[in-house]
């Protein structure tokens, strides 16, 4: 594979997982800001998840030393990536998403990206890769939110 064609793969690849892990914080720290803080009102818990997401994408934007201009980029991939995968969710029943092809925007795109011509396997390492990196994100925001709780 040619070097250049390889850095773009790579890029590409390490953009979609930034996707994965941006929403997975996003979904596991909405769960835990409505769950933790019982006694605030809604109101409460909307400004302090709105504050959250706030400063989690302004630190990744720094992170990953974006442009305005390519962190909006960023955010309309996550809309996207967030609508397709709350559909891919939502469209097969719990029971058979064990037995089934997976399937999602990380799935579809990576599994393309890794080996078209072996597209079945490919889509299963990426579903393996994804869920790595779901529990990742999950893990990372448990560890820095009981760290703050302490403090």
């Amino acid at each position: 594979m040619d070097p250049g064609r390889f850095r773009e793969l790579v890029e590409t690849i390490r953009r979609e997982s930034f996707l994965v892990l941006a929403l997975q914080i996003e979904s596991d720290a909405e769960r835990r800001f409505s769950s933790k803080i019982p006694t605030r009102t809604g109101a409460e818990q909307f400004d302090l998840a709105k504050l959250f997401h706030d400063e989690f994408y302004g630190a990744l934007g720094r992170c990953l030393d974006y442009s305005n201009a390519d962190f909006a980029e960023f955010a309309r991939d996550l809309n996207v990536y967030r609508s397709l995968r709350n559909h891919a969710r939502a469209s097969a029943p719990p029971r058979s998403r064990a037995l089934s092809s997976p399937r999602g925007p990380f799935v579809d795109r990576c599994g393309f990206l890794l080996d078209s011509p072996m597209l079945d396997q490919s889509r299963h390492a990426a579903a393996q890769f994804e869920s790595e990196l779901e529990a990742l994100a999950s893990a990372v925001l448990k560890k820095a939110l009981s760290r703050r709780e302490r403090d």
